[in-house]
């Protein structure tokens, strides 16, 4: 996209140099064709984003902090002095567990 946002600056300054690099993407023609070409980019790329974005807002439930959540619900408080590689350990086995409660419901 920044390729594409940089080129439509270059076609509202007037410069031609921005017909090259649209043409390795594939998008050539007058410049409202291109203009169209960009626009419809742009609109696919936002759908993909939203999409996206609707997905991570699916799996947030088995995010960091709401895991941690969960564990300290469950199992009281955990100590501060807990290593990286055993923290993975017990996300993982309450991301399996909230993913396994999900699945009941």
């Amino acid at each position: 996209m920044i390729i594409i946002e940089a080129c439509e600056s270059l076609m509202d300054w007037g410069f031609e140099t921005y017909k090259k690099h649209l043409a390795k993407l594939g998008i050539e023609g007058t410049p409202e064709q291109i203009r169209s070409a960009i626009a419809q980019l742009k609109a696919k790329f936002n759908i993909y984003r939203e999409n996206e974005l609707a997905k991570n807002k699916k799996t947030a439930d088995s995010d960091f902090y709401s895991l941690w959540g969960i564990a300290t619900e469950h199992h009281g408080y955990f100590p501060s002095s807990v290593l990286l590689s055993e923290w993975c350990g017990i996300m993982s086995i309450l991301k399996k567990k909230a993913e396994s409660n999900k699945d009941k419901m």
